[in-house]
């Protein structure tokens, strides 16, 4: 097919396959952005039901060798 007129026919044989393309981008941006945030609250989540109350410890000096000691003590 010739054009006459020398106006410029636009091309739409790749039309769909850029909009399911696109559309594949955007969902897996998606899923990722999903999954990062349920990373993160499950991380969040995790560390506020997994601090200890009041953890045994020695007190005193910690001079010796191999003795910990609490440097403020919550109990």
């Amino acid at each position: 097919m010739s054009v006459v007129s020398g106006e410029k026919q636009p091309l739409n044989h790749n039309a769909s396959k850029n909009f399911f393309s696109k559309h594949w981008i955007v969902l897996g941006l998606a899923i990722a952005l999903i999954f990062f945030a349920y990373a993160s609250i499950k991380l969040v989540f995790v560390a506020f039901e997994t601090q200890p109350g009041c953890v045994p410890h020695v007190k005193g000096s910690a001079n010796e060798s191999g003795r910990h000691i609490a440097a403020k003590s919550s109990c």
